[in-house]
């Protein structure tokens, strides 16, 4: 197989672009980056995007539910251990040809943990025309020195662990955040900072102060008690006549006390 491109190893280890969008909490913020990351490979087919989910699978399959809704049928999404190594072999061969994906973008999906970021790290060193945008989403911690043959779960962080590499193929790492204080954010120099808007029918934190009601202490003990007073009454109907909402409800830490408000409403509400 012939290839006309000369793949070049770009030393970015000073110069890698790093940029932090911060948004509200639940306001879209993995939406707009995958949006983002779409445009951004419709306009140079060479570009390979990695959303990296933070903590468990379930953040990660939810990523990948964005994507694919995002992206579509026209997409090469490589999302598990074995697509990632496939990934690695045909990019040490330089076989990444439409063979490979169709023509179709190629999105890496993974956890922030140390099994899947070891072989991503052999993917961004290889030699290939592709170059590669990493999105960290719910950037707080990721625990990969990709300097250690020997891979550990540590406290370094994922920026700094690919700097320290002395190849790669990352031009840019977003963090995608709503807590810019935490260790890995608070302590990167970002070449960029962009406040992501937060979508149509947004209700944020200064909204619902406003907002608040306060009830009588009684009433709520009658509430954990499974005992509906008129306000109770009046709010979850107010909350039931919304459409595509989730109504959360706490007022107490005891399992049998959240039965009973529950027995409680779902009568109410089916009357």
């Amino acid at each position: 197989m012939n290839y006309n491109f000369q793949p070049k190893y770009v030393h970015l280890r000073d110069t890698i672009k790093t940029t932090l969008w911060i948004g509200q909490f639940q306001a879209g913020k993995t939406t707009a980056a995958i949006k983002e990351s779409k445009d951004r490979q419709g306009r140079d087919p060479e570009l390979i995007s990695v959303f990296i989910a933070f903590g468990t699978n379930t953040n990660k399959e939810n990523q990948e539910k964005h994507i694919k809704n995002i992206y579509g049928k026209k997409l090469h999404l490589v999302n598990c251990k074995e697509d990632l190594l496939a990934l690695k072999v045909r990019s040490q061969k330089n076989d990444l040809d439409s063979s490979y994906h169709g023509n179709n973008p190629i999105v890496i999906s993974c956890l922030g943990h140390w099994a899947s970021l070891e072989i991503l790290q052999q993917i961004l060193t290889t030699t290939s025309k592709y170059k590669f945008h990493l999105w960290l989403d719910e950037s707080d911690s990721y625990s990969k020195d990709f300097d250690k043959q020997d891979i550990k779960a540590r406290k370094d962080n994922l920026i700094d662990s690919i700097k320290k590499l002395e190849y790669h193929k990352v031009e840019e790492i977003i963090c995608v955040t709503a807590t810019p204080f935490t260790e890995m954010v608070s302590t990167t120099d970002f070449s960029e900072v962009t406040e992501i808007p937060y979508g149509l029918g947004y209700i944020g934190i200064d909204q619902i102060l406003k907002s608040q009601l306060e009830l009588e202490k009684e009433v709520i003990t009658e509430f954990n008690s499974g005992i509906l007073s008129p306000e109770i009454m009046q709010i979850l109907s107010s909350e039931n006549a919304k459409k595509n909402t989730v109504t959360l409800i706490s007022t107490t830490t005891r399992m049998e006390g959240h039965k009973l408000q529950c027995h409680a409403i779902e009568k109410y509400l089916n009357d």
